[in-house]
C-alpha cells in the first residue's frame, strides 16, 4: 500500500476522532468530563494503528487489543475516587465507537467509516431531543415499533418474489402479497401515532394525504375499520378519505403521463375533474368536522396500532379480486379492453393504469388512444365502487352516513368524466 493511502485513512481517522471530541467537550466544557478533543483523537489513532497492524499481521489481535485498551480506559472512571466525570456512559462508549472507526479507516472502508463519525456525532447531539422522545413514547407504541420492523425487516426479505400457480392464473407473488400487508399496517401505525401526538382531526387528514399518495384502496379499508372503533371521529375520518380519494386521481394522471403523455393528455380533464368533486367533499366533510366536534379527544380512544388479522384479510380479498380480474382478461381479451379495466380498478388503479399502457404498447396502433383513455376511467370508477362498497360493509352508520354524500358526488363525477374523454 502507498504511504499516501496510509497517510489520507490515518488523517480520516484523526479527523473522526476530533468531530466527536469537539461535540463532547462543548457539552461539558473542558473539565466536566475526562476525555475531550485531543483524548478522542488519539483514540482515533488507536484504533487507525491497531487495526494498520492487523492488516500488516494478517491477524484480528492486534486490534482486538485496542478495542480492549479503549475499553479499559472507560472503565478507569469509574473507579473509586475518580472525579471530574460526568454522570453516565456515553462518553464511553463513544470512546469505544471512535476505535472502531479508526479501524474501519485502516481497513480502508472510509464511506462507512465517514458515515459512523457523522451518525456517532449526530446522536451525541440530540440527547436532549431523544430523551424527550422517550419518554413520550408509550409502551404500546413501541411494541408495535418493533413488531412492524419485524415484519418489514425479518420476514419480508425471506420470501420468494415470484408468481405460483398454473398459468395464466399465476396471480399469488408472496413478497407482494407480504409488501401489501406491511403497507397496510403501516398506515394504521401511522395513523396512530399522528393521531396520538398531534391530534385527531390533524393526525387523520395527514395520514390521509399520505394514504392517497400510496394507496387509497388500503387506507379506506383501515379508516373504515377504524371509524367503527371510533365513531366520534367519523367525520375526521370522512375528510380524511375523500382527501385520499382526490390525490389518488391526481397521482394517477402523474403515473401514466410519466409512461404514455400521449394517454395523459386525454386523460388529464376527466381526472382532474374527478380530483376536484373529490377535494370539494373533502372541504365540506371538513367545514362540517370543525363546526360540529367539541374537541378531537387529542387521539384518546384510538388504540391498538398494529393489527396483523384485517391487513391479511385484506390481503386475502385483493388476492380474490386479481384472481377474477384476471379471469376478465383471459375471457375478453384486448378486445374486451374497457371490461378488463373495470375488473382490474376494483383491486387497484395502479396496476390497471399499467395493463392499460402495456396493452396500448403491444397493439401497435389497432387500439385507439381514446379507448384505452376510457378504460382508465371505466377503471377509476370502478375501483371508487369498490372503496364504496368497503365503506358500506366495514364502516359503522355514522361514518357511512358521513361518506355517503361524498361517495355518490365523486362516483357520479368519475363516471360523468367519461364523456370528455
Amino acid at each position: 500500500m502507498a504511504e499516501q493511502e496510509i497517510l489520507l485513512r490515518l488523517v480520516l481517522a484523526l479527523g473522526m476522532g476530533l468531530l466527536v471530541g469537539f461535540q463532547r467537550e462543548s457539552s461539558f466544557g473542558p473539565e466536566g468530563n475526562f476525555a475531550g478533543v485531543r483524548t478522542f483523537a488519539l483514540t482515533g489513532f488507536l484504533g487507525f494503528a491497531c487495526g494498520h497492524f492487523s492488516l500488516v499481521l494478517d491477524s484480528p489481535l492486534p486490534l482486538c487489543a485496542g478495542l480492549l485498551v479503549s475499553a479499559a480506559l472507560a472503565v478507569v472512571t469509574f473507579l473509586p475516587g475518580r472525579e471530574g466525570r460526568a454522570a453516565g456512559t456515553t462518553t464511553e462508549a463513544a470512546m469505544v465507537a471512535v476505535t472502531a472507526i479508526g479501524a474501519l479507516c485502516a481497513f480502508g472502508l472510509l464511506r462507512v467509516a465517514v458515515a459512523a463519525g457523522l451518525l456517532t456525532t449526530f446522536l451525541l447531539s440530540l440527547k436532549e431531543q431523544l430523551h424527550s422522545m422517550a419518554r413520550r413514547i408509550s409502551r404500546e407504541e413501541l411494541v408495535a415499533t418493533v413488531e412492524f420492523c419485524v415484519m418489514c425487516a425479518v420476514v419480508l426479505p425471506v420470501l420468494p418474489d415470484r408468481a405460483f400457480g398454473p398459468e395464466p392464473f399465476n396471480v399469488f407473488n408472496p413478497f407482494r402479497t407480504w409488501l401489501l400487508v406491511v403497507f397496510i399496517s403501516g398506515i394504521g401505525f401511522v395513523g396512530f401515532v399522528l393521531t396520538r401526538h398531534v391530534g385527531a382531526d390533524k393526525g387523520i387528514g395527514f395520514t390521509g394525504f399520505l394514504g392517497g399518495l400510496v394507496s387509497s384502496t388500503a387506507l379506506t379499508l383501515d379508516f373504515s375499520r377504524k371509524a367503527r372503533q371510533a365513531p366520534y371521529l367519523a367525520r375526521a375520518y370522512c375528510f380524511a378519505l375523500l382527501l385520499a380519494w382526490a390525490v389518488m386521481y391526481v397521482r394517477l394522471l402523474g403515473v401514466i403521463a410519466l409512461l404514455r403523455p400521449d394517454l395523459a393528455a386525454n386523460l388529464a380533464a376527466p381526472l382532474l375533474v374527478s380530483a376536484a368533486a373529490g377535494a370539494a367533499m373533502a372541504a365540506a366533510a371538513l367545514r362540517k368536522a370543525r363546526q360540529g366536534r367539541g374537541g378531537d379527544g387529542g387521539g384518546a380512544g384510538v388504540s391498538n396500532p398494529f393489527e396483523i388479522l384485517p391487513a391479511l384479510r385484506f390481503a386475502a380479498l385483493f388476492l380474490g379480486i386479481l384472481f377474477v380480474s384476471r379471469l376478465a382478461q383471459v375471457a375478453f381479451g384486448e378486445a374486451g379492453l374497457c371490461a378488463t379495466s373495470f375488473f382490474a380498478g376494483l383491486a387497484n388503479v395502479d396496476a390497471m393504469a399499467l395493463s392499460v399502457i402495456e396493452i396500448l404498447g403491444a397493439s401497435q396502433g389497432s387500439v385507439p388512444v381514446e379507448t384505452a383513455a376510457r378504460a382508465c376511467v371505466i377503471g377509476a370508477f370502478a375501483n371508487t365502487l369498490s372503496k364504496g362498497a368497503m365503506v358500506a360493509l366495514l364502516g359503522g352508520p355514522a361514518f357511512r352516513r358521513e361518506m355517503a354524500p361524498g361517495v355518490l358526488v365523486v362516483a357520479a363525477a368519475v363516471g360523468a368524466s367519461l364523456l370528455l374523454v
